[in-house]
């Protein structure tokens, strides 16, 4: 369980006065999309974390497999994720830009996600 957060706009969700929970299959697409949107050293509390954007997605030149490779080592890592079953990357060079789908196993339900570069 967790604290709902609004996938669009990533503010709390508050119902009824009171802040909403999120579980479930709803909490692992949370949790993907955060952990996904994270980038390494954002948080001076825990420089170690999050998906080094800057040092080797962002950069120049990108070596694709390295891309793939570290996004789906994220997925994979993410609590609550037992398989990663499908994962397509598509990458525009010219404007730095990426779409990311990909498909996973959870407690016996499927996820499917888009996510666009942060």
């Amino acid at each position: 369980m967790d604290l709902a957060l609004d996938l669009d706009t990533h503010d709390l969700i508050v119902r009824d006065y009171d802040l909403a929970l999120v579980t479930g299959i709803d909490l692992l697409r949370q949790r993907l999309k955060q952990r996904l949107w994270f980038f390494l050293g954002e948080w001076y509390l825990a420089v170690d974390q999050g998906v080094p954007y800057f040092q080797s997605i962002l950069g120049k030149p990108v070596d694709i497999n390295q891309v793939e490779a570290i996004l789906k080592a994220t997925i994979v890592q993410t609590q609550g994720v037992d398989a990663l079953l499908e994962f397509d990357i598509s990458f525009v060079n010219a404007t730095r830009e990426f779409s990311l789908s990909f498909r996973v196993r959870a407690d016996g339900d499927i996820l499917a996600m888009e996510v666009t570069s942060p």
